[in-house]
């Protein structure tokens, strides 16, 4: 009998190993824990001098422990997670996407002595309307430019 892949990695991964990772992969349910802990205990105390008749008014603590609870969670999980995971995307995405087409491929197939297909692709963008080119004339008149000499190596 095969168990399904769920069970089977539960089963070959150690418990401690387990909750290690479910604590990396989301740091803040730790503060929930610990604020729902205390919530708890608290709960448990009031409830404990409520019926003991020691202070009958401890209920109304219950209240505002539970209060602080929901908005501590809803905090954590409505504007701080948001805020967190947004502004990681936004650093880790810094610096690796271009924001405009640009010309560095062409410029470094030309720098490296490719200069047929920096003309050709200088040539490509040139037809797409779309991304064009900053001397838009060259491309639609002649081919006897000096730059499109350069860039084809007949000069």
């Amino acid at each position: 009998m095969k168990l399904p892949a769920s069970i089977r990695s539960a089963i070959d991964r150690p418990l401690s190993i387990e909750r290690a990772h479910r604590w990396t992969e989301e740091p803040l349910g730790l503060v929930r824990l610990v604020v729902g802990t205390i919530a708890l205990v608290w709960t448990l105390i009031a409830v404990l001098l409520a019926i003991t008749g020691a202070d009958p008014g401890a209920l109304e603590l219950v209240g505002a422990l539970w209060a602080i609870y929901g908005l501590t969670v809803g905090f954590l999980s409505g504007v701080l997670e948001p805020v967190i995971d947004g502004l990681f995307r936004v650093v880790s995405n810094f610096g690796i996407m271009r924001v405009g087409g640009g010309y560095s491929a062409i410029e470094t197939l030309a720098s490296r002595g490719h200069f047929q297909a920096a003309a050709d692709a200088y040539a490509e963008r040139g037809r797409n309307k779309s991304r064009g080119v900053p001397w838009q004339s060259c491309v639609d008149s002649s081919t006897d430019t000096p730059r499109h000499k350069a860039l084809a190596g007949s000069e």
